[in-house]
C-alpha cells in the first residue's frame, strides 16, 4: 500500500514523515458552508494529518500552521492541541503564520504534521481488510462522533501484532483509496464505500486471521469487513 504522506529518508535507519491537510468555508465566518466553533475546526483539520503520520509508524515531532481567518489564532492552537493531546503529543514544537493583511469572508486553514520513523525493509501485508469507523462529512462529523474511528483507536492498532498497514480515507471514499492503493476491488463492505471520508472519519486496516477476533471485539459497530476481488 501507498500512503498519502512525503517520507524522506535521513540516514540509513529513520526517515521524516510529513502530512498536511487543509481547510476551507468551516468556521463562524459569514460565507462559511458549515458554521462551526474554530476549536473544533481545527481539531478535525488536525487529526487527518496526525492520523496519516501515526498510520505510517511514525512518532510526531512538529507541526506548522498557515492560519488566514484573522485574529483567532488561539483558538486554532487549543483545536490542534486537543487532537495532540489524545496521542500524547501536545507540547511537540511548531511554527505558524497568519494573514492579517486582508480580512476574508470565509476561514481557510491548513497544518503540516512531521513525524520520525524507523526504516522498515519491507512491510507485512495479510489477506484481512476492513473499514475502522465509517465515512463521514461536513454537519454529520458533529453529529455522529461515536461512529468514526479516534486518534487512540489508531494508535491501539499501530500497536497491535498483525496489523499491516493503516490506510485514512480521505474525500476520494473507501473505493478510490482501497482501489488505487491495494490494487484490490471492494465487492462488499456494508458502507457507501463512494462516499467522502471527509476528515478521515475511518480507515482501511490489513491484518491477519490471528487478530481478527480482537479487532472486532476492539471496534464492535464501527468494524466493516471488506470482501474484494
Amino acid at each position: 500500500m501507498k500512503d498519502d504522506v512525503l517520507i524522506i529518508p535521513i540516514n540509513k535507519d529513520e526517515s521524516i514523515v510529513i502530512a498536511t491537510d487543509c481547510s476551507g468555508s468551516v468556521g463562524e465566518k459569514e460565507n462559511d458552508n458549515v458554521k462551526v466553533d474554530y476549536k473544533v475546526t481545527s481539531y478535525f483539520m488536525a487529526r487527518v494529518a496526525i492520523m496519516e503520520v501515526l498510520c505510517t509508524g511514525a512518532e510526531i515531532i512538529g507541526y506548522t500552521i498557515s492560519n488566514y481567518t484573522g485574529l483567532d489564532w488561539d483558538l486554532w492552537i487549543e483545536g490542534i492541541k486537543k487532537a495532540l493531546k489524545e496521542v500524547g503529543k501536545e507540547n511537540v514544537p511548531y511554527i505558524g503564520s497568519s494573514e492579517s493583511n486582508f480580512k476574508m469572508k470565509e476561514s481557510a486553514m491548513g497544518i503540516t504534521v512531521i513525524g520520525k520513523k524507523k526504516n522498515i525493509l519491507e512491510y507485512k501485508e495479510y489477506n484481512n481488510y476492513a473499514v475502522i469507523g465509517m465515512p463521514l462529512v461536513g454537519n454529520e462529523v458533529v453529529d455522529n462522533l461515536d461512529k468514526m474511528i479516534t486518534l487512540r483507536e489508531i494508535v491501539e492498532l499501530r500497536d497491535c501484532k498483525d496489523v499491516g498497514t493503516m490506510l485514512p480515507i480521505g474525500s476520494e471514499g473507501v473505493n478510490w483509496e482501497f482501489g488505487n492503493n491495494c490494487g484490490k476491488q471492494i465487492l462488499e463492505c456494508g458502507l457507501d464505500v463512494d462516499k467522502s471520508g471527509g476528515p478521515s472519519t475511518c480507515i482501511v486496516v490489513n491484518y491477519s486471521d490471528k487478530v481478527e477476533n480482537k479487532i472486532k471485539q476492539m471496534f464492535v459497530d464501527k468494524y466493516h469487513k471488506i470482501r474484494y476481488l
